[in-house]
C-alpha cells in the first residue's frame, strides 16, 4: 500500500483494517470453527505506520496486550497453534516486508514458544479478504457491485469512527481519540433481561481543554436501545453538555446474521464507514458541581455503536483518573432477534459463496498481489437425536441453529492424538472463548471418549477448569442453548411410580453388559438443578454438572466411564426469581424439562422443603430404590447441587440405607479440613498425624452455608477437639443457643448443631474482629458468599496477634473461600500483604501466584476435587457398605499429606493440580485401608498401602488402552449419542 497519504512522522494512528471489529473477529471465529471450510485465504497487505502507544484492536483488544507494540516488532495475536487448521493472525509495519516478518516470527524466542516452534502455514489477514467477499455480496449504495471497494484517502484508514467523521457532511473531526478502544468499554448482555452494562474505566489520557472529548460504546452486536444512563460525579467548575449519538445499521436492512447473512452483513459495515454518520439522539447540560445520574430515552432504530460527545469539558471527563467527570455509563437495551452466536452458522452457510462464483479478486493497486479464496464447501453432518430415552422429552438438538453449530464443531473437531485435540482446544481458549472450548470438549468425549479423557489427563490443570468449574457453571446457565449432544438420563416427576422402567431403559441403551446380560452401573451422579453451583435454580439446564462431576470420576481416580450415568431429576423450575443472575431458564423457549413450579412446604424446622422428596412416597426414595434393584447395592448414588433446605435432611434420610453421600456437605468439608491439615503440613513438613496436630487448634468459621456448617460439623464430630474450640458466625454473629436449645441465635438445625451454648458475654459477637480477639482462632474460614473484601487489614492482623501471643507463634491459616474471586473475602495479594507474608492463605477461587518478599507463593485452590474422586472410587472397589463421616477426614489426611516439596516451597495448602491423579490415588488406597479397618468393605483389597494401591491398579480404567466405547452392534444408531 502506498504511503503518500499520511506522514509516518505525524504519527497518526492509523488502523490496518477497513472494518469493524466484529466482522473481523466473525470471520476469525468463523476460521476456528469450520477451517475445513476456509482452508486457503491468500490476501493483500494492509500497511500501518509507526505509533508510539501501542495499538488496541477495538472489541480484540481484552483478548491480546499489545500495547508494547513499537516501530519494528510484530504484532501477532496467536489464535491457534495448529497452523495448518487454526490460522494465524498477522498485522505488520509498512517497512517490513513479509519474508522478514516469517523469518522473525520463527527466529524470535517469545514467538516460538507462542506458536509452538511448528513452523507450517501462516495464514494472513489483509483487508482485500472482505474485497472478495464483497464482490459477491449485494450491491453497496453509491458503489458499482462489480468493483473492487478500495480506500479514497487516507481517512478510509483511520479507525471506525474518525473514519465516519472524516466523510461526515460538517468535515473532519480534529479532536476525537480512540478512548473506548484504547481500553474496551464494552457491554454485556442477559439477552432475556435485556440488560446491557459499561463500567466505567480508565483512559489514561489527559487532553488540554480545548480539546473535544467523546467516548463511544461498541455494543457488539446490533441492539434496541432502551435507555442510556450516564452518572456525573463532582466539580467540572463550568456548565458543561453531553451530546449522546448513535450509529445506524444500512438504510432498510436488518443486521441480521441468522436471515440477511455474512455477505449482507459485510456490505452493513463497509456501510458504516463510508456512508453513514452518527446521529444525534439528546443532548443534556449540567450546571457546575452536579452529582448524579442522567437518563435519555431509547430510540427504536437498530444500533451498533453508542456515542457520548462531551462540550466545555473538564481536563478529563471520560479518564476517571480525578474526582470529577462521566463516571459511570449504563446502555439498556436488548440485542435485535437473530443476532446471537446461534445464528453463526446460518450466517457462515450464508457468507461461503458459490463455487461456480469464485474468482480472482482484482487488486488493489498494481504493486499488491492478487487474491484468491478457495472455499472448501464438503463437510460432515451429523445425525442427531430426536429425543433423549427419557420418553417425551425433546432435545435442544432441534432447533435447526443449534444443528448448524454442532456441524461446525463436528468440522472443528479432527483431532486424532491428544497433541491435536491440545491444539485445537486452545485455539478456542485463545480467543476467550471458554464456553466454546466446553462445547468442542463434549463434542471430542462423544467422537472419541478415550481421546477426550487422555487429553484432559495430560493438562488437568488447563483442562478442568472448562471440563467443570468455573466453566461449567455457565455452561449450565446457558445448556439448553448450547451445541451439545446429550448425555444422561432425566427422570421427570411425571414418571413416577415407573422410575425403574425408566432407568432400565437408559440402562439398556447404554450401559456395558455382563456375562449375564446384565448393564453395569458402579456409580450414578444426580441432582435436581436446585441449587446449581451458587447459581440458584436451573432445573434440567443443570445436567452439565452431574456429567463434569462424572467426569471427573474418571480422570482424577480411574472410573470406567461407559459404567457410569449422570442423572437429572426433574421435579420442576422456580422463575427467574429462583437463580442468581435471573435469567429465564424453566419459560425459555429451549427449555425441554417440567415447566412447572416446585412443590414446595415448610418443613418442622421452618425451611422450605421440596414436597415430593419426602413421606413414604418419596421421589428420591424410589429413584433410589429403583437404582439399587437395578445395579445392585454396591452402586454409589451421589447427591449433587441440591438446594440445602433438602440436602441436609436428604442426607440423613438415606445414608446408612444405601451406598451415597452428598458432595456439597462432606466432600465440600473434607477438602476444607484438608486444607487446614495442608497449613499444618506446611509448618510441619515431617509430620504425617495431621489429626492429631488438629485438635489442640481452635478454628472460626465465617459464614453458615453449607460449607461452612459441613466443615464445622465434620470437625465437631471427628476430631477430638477441645470444648468452644469450632465458633461458627451468621448474619446475626456467633451462632449460640441456650441450655435447653430453644433460645439462640441458629436459623435452622444445622446451625444448631454447630452452635456455642450459651449466650456470648463480655466482647462483641457481631464483630469479626472483636470474635477473633476473644476465641483466638488458629485458623478463619470464610465462606460468607456476599461480603467481598469483609477480611480487612484489622482482620488479618488481628489474627497475627492471635499467634504472637503464644509461647511458640505459628502462622495463622485464613481462608477466602467464596466464589467468583469477586466475591472472595481477601485477596491473596491483600492477605499475604497485610500479614507482611506470615499467613497461609487458600481460596475457593484460583488466585494467581503472588511474590512476597522474594519468594513465589501460589494459593492453593480448595476445591472437591482432590477428594470426591479418590472416596468415591475407594468405596466403590472394597464394596464398602456405607460412607461414614470418619471416611472423610481419613481423605483429607490423605490430600494434606500428598503434598511434596515443590508444593510445600510455593507455600501451597494443596497439591498442584498437575498430579490430580496421583492425589486420587492416594485418597482411594487410604479410603479402602479404613474402610477394612472400620469393618465396612465387603471386600479386602490387601493389608498394607502398597497392597491396596497395586490391585486398585488392576480395578482402574485405562484410557490409553480403551477404545472409544461401542455399542453391541456397531452398525446400528445410538439412541442417544445419535452417531451411527
Amino acid at each position: 500500500m502506498a504511503s503518500s497519504n499520511y506522514s509516518c512522522s505525524e504519527g497518526k494512528r492509523l488502523a490496518a483494517k477497513l472494518l469493524p471489529d466484529a466482522a473481523v473477529e466473525l470471520l476469525i471465529e468463523a476460521a476456528l470453527l469450520c477451517p475445513d471450510n476456509l482452508c486457503v485465504i491468500q490476501l493483500h497487505e494492509m500497511a500501518m505506520p509507526p505509533v508510539d502507544t501501542g495499538i488496541q484492536w477495538g472489541s480484540m483488544a481484552h483478548k491480546w496486550d499489545f500495547t508494547d507494540l513499537t516501530p519494528g516488532k510484530v504484532m501477532l495475536p496467536v489464535v491457534g497453534e495448529q497452523h495448518e487448521k487454526l490460522p494465524t493472525i498477522v498485522h505488520w509495519f509498512e517497512d517490513i516486508d513479509p519474508p522478514k516478518v516469517n523469518e522473525r516470527m520463527y527466529t524470535d524466542p517469545q514467538r516460538q514458544r507462542s506458536l509452538s516452534g511448528r513452523g507450517g502455514y501462516q495464514f494472513r489477514w489483509y483487508s482485500a479478504l472482505w474485497y472478495g467477499w464483497m464482490s459477491s455480496a449485494p450491491a453497496v449504495p453509491g458503489l458499482d457491485k462489480c468493483d473492487v471497494i478500495r480506500p479514497a484517502d487516507a481517512g478510509s484508514l483511520l479507525p471506525r469512527v474518525e473514519a465516519v467523521e472524516a466523510l461526515a457532511e460538517n468535515g473532519p473531526w480534529q479532536g476525537g481519540r480512540e478512548l473506548s478502544l484504547s481500553r474496551p468499554v464494552r457491554a454485556s448482555a442477559d439477552m432475556e433481561r435485556a440488560a446491557h452494562v459499561v463500567d466505567g474505566t480508565d483512559s489514561e489520557w489527559f487532553p488540554t481543554e480545548t480539546e473535544a472529548q467523546w467516548l463511544e460504546i461498541d455494543l457488539e452486536k446490533v441492539c434496541q436501545v432502551d435507555a442510556v444512563r450516564i452518572k456525573w460525579w463532582g466539580d467540572y467548575g463550568k456548565k458543561s453538555s453531553l451530546k449522546v449519538l448513535s450509529l445506524l445499521c444500512a438504510e432498510g436492512s436488518s443486521f441480521d446474521y441468522g436471515q440477511a447473512g455474512m455477505q449482507l452483513a459485510m456490505c452493513n459495515y463497509v456501510q458504516l464507514l463510508i456512508g453513514q454518520s452518527f446521529q444525534q439522539r439528546g443532548l443534556r447540560t449540567r450546571e457546575a458541581d452536579f452529582n448524579g445520574w442522567t437518563e435519555l430515552p431509547g430510540w427504536e432504530e437498530p444500533t451498533r455503536v453508542v456515542r457520548l460527545e462531551l462540550g466545555n469539558p473538564c481536563p478529563d471527563c471520560f479518564g476517571l483518573k480525578k474526582s470529577y467527570g462521566i463516571r459511570r455509563v449504563e446502555v439498556l437495551g436488548h440485542y435485535i432477534e437473530g443476532a446471537l452466536a446461534g445464528a453463526l452458522s446460518q450466517g457462515l452457510s450464508d457468507g461461503i459463496p458459490d463455487p461456480s462464483k469464485i474468482f480472482d479478486v482484482a487488486p488493489v493497486d498494481a504493486a499488491c498481489e492478487k487474491v484468491m479464496v478457495k472455499i472448501n464447501l464438503e463437510g460432515r453432518h451429523l445425525s442427531l437425536p430426536k429425543s433423549v430415552v427419557k420418553r417425551g422429552v425433546e432435545t435442544w438438538n432441534s432447533q435447526a441453529a443449534v444443528q448448524g453449530i454442532l456441524q461446525i464443531l463436528d468440522s472443528a473437531c479432527q483431532a486424532k492424538t491428544v497433541s491435536e485435540a491440545l491444539d485445537e482446544v486452545r485455539g478456542f481458549t485463545s480467543l476467550g472463548h471458554m464456553i466454546w472450548a466446553y462445547a468442542y470438549l463434549r463434542m471430542l468425549y462423544h467422537k472419541d471418549s478415550s481421546l477426550f479423557y487422555r487429553t484432559v489427563l495430560a493438562e488437568p490443570s488447563f483442562l478442568m477448569p472448562i471440563v467443570y468449574t468455573p466453566t461449567v457453571g455457565e455452561a449450565c446457565q446457558k445448556f439448553g442453548q448450547l451445541p451439545l449432544l446429550p448425555r444422561g438420563c432425566y427422570v421427570s416427576l411425571a414418571d413416577r411410580g415407573n422410575l425403574k422402567a425408566v432407568l432400565k431403559e437408559y440402562a439398556d441403551a447404554m450401559l456395558p453388559k455382563d456375562q449375564n446380560g446384565q448393564p453395569q452401573c458402579q456409580c450414578i451422579v444426580f441432582s435436581d438443578g436446585g441449587r446449581i453451583l451458587g447459581l440458584g435454580d436451573l432445573g434440567v439446564w443443570g445436567m452439565g454438572i452431574p456429567i463434569g462431576k462424572l467426569d471427573l470420576y474418571t480422570v482424577c481416580a480411574g472410573f470406567d466411564p461407559a459404567k457410569t450415568i449422570p442423572v437429572m431429576i426433574d421435579v420442576g423450575c422456580s422463575d427467574a426469581s429462583g437463580n442468581a443472575a435471573k435469567l429465564t431458564i424453566r419459560d425459555h423457549i429451549l427449555y425441554h424439562g417440567l415447566k412447572d413450579n416446585r412443590q414446595k412446604h415448610t418443613s418442622k424446622a421452618g425451611t422450605e422443603v421440596n414436597s415430593v422428596y419426602y413421606g413414604p412416597d418419596s421421589f428420591i426414595g424410589e429413584f433410589m430404590s429403583a437404582a439399587r434393584e437395578l445395579f445392585g447395592r454396591n452402586c454409589l448414588l451421589q447427591f449433587e447441587d441440591f438446594n440445602s433446605n433438602d440436602a441436609f435432611p436428604l442426607l440423613e434420610e438415606y445414608r446408612n440405607k444405601f451406598l451415597t453421600y452428598n458432595d456439597d456437605i462432606q466432600g465440600t468439608a473434607s477438602i476444607i479440613v484438608a486444607a487446614v491439615l495442608g497449613g499444618i503440613k506446611l509448618q510441619k513438613p515431617e509430620c504425617t498425624t495431621l489429626l492429631k496436630e488438629l485438635q489442640g487448634m481452635k478454628v472460626l468459621f465465617h459464614g453458615a452455608g453449607s460449607a461452612n456448617l459441613g466443615g464445622a460439623q465434620l470437625l465437631s464430630a471427628e476430631v477430638h477437639m477441645l470444648p468452644g474450640a469450632v465458633v461458627v458466625t451468621n448474619s446475626r454473629g456467633v451462632i449460640w443457643k441456650s441450655e435447653d436449645g430453644s433460645n439462640g441465635t441458629f436459623r435452622n438445625d444445622e446451625q444448631k448443631a454447630v452452635a456455642l451454648t450459651g449466650e456470648p458475654k463480655g466482647y462483641d459477637n457481631t464483630d469479626l474482629v472483636s470474635i477473633i480477639k476473644h476465641h483466638k482462632p488458629d485458623v478463619l474460614i470464610g465462606a460468607v458468599g456476599k461480603a467481598p473484601g469483609c477480611f480487612t487489614e484489622e482482620v488479618v492482623k488481628a489474627m497475627l496477634g492471635v499467634q504472637a501471643a503464644k509461647a511458640t507463634p505459628g502462622r495463622p491459616i485464613i481462608f477466602a473461600l467464596s466464589n467468583p474471586m469477586s466475591q472472595a473475602e481477601i485477596t491473596a495479594e491483600d492477605c499475604y500483604k497485610f500479614s507482611q507474608g506470615k499467613a497461609i492463605f487458600g481460596s475457593g477461587t484460583r488466585f494467581p501466584p503472588v511474590e512476597v518478599q522474594g519468594r513465589t507463593r501460589v494459593p492453593g485452590q480448595v476445591n472437591n476435587f482432590f477428594i470426591f474422586p479418590g472416596m468415591s472410587f475407594g468405596a466403590v472397589c472394597c464394596e464398602a457398605t456405607t460412607i461414614t463421616d470418619h471416611l472423610f477426614m481419613e481423605a483429607a489426611e490423605a490430600v494434606a499429606n500428598s503434598l511434596d516439596k515443590v508444593d510445600i516451597e510455593a507455600d501451597s495448602v494443596l497439591p498442584n493440580t498437575a498430579r490430580i491423579r496421583e492425589v486420587g490415588e492416594n485418597v482411594a488406597a487410604t479410603v479402602v485401608l479404613a474402610c477394612q479397618k472400620a469393618g465396612l468393605a465387603q471386600k479386602v483389597l490387601g493389608s498394607s498401602y502398597a497392597e491396596v494401591s497395586e490391585q486398585l491398579a488392576t480395578m482402574r480404567w485405562d484410557p490409553d488402552e480403551a477404545h472409544h466405547i461401542q455399542l453391541d452392534d456397531p452398525a446400528a444408531p445410538c439412541a442417544v449419542c445419535a452417531f451411527v
